[in-house]
């Protein structure tokens, strides 16, 4: 979403880091 590179090259990764970084915004859990 934020990097197509990155989401190409880290699909996974890219998705928790983005959770983790949400969570730490917004503390949802």
């Amino acid at each position: 979403m934020l990097l197509p590179c990155s989401q190409e090259t880290t699909k996974a990764p890219s998705k928790f880091l983005f959770f983790i970084i949400e969570a730490e915004i917004l503390p949802t859990g």
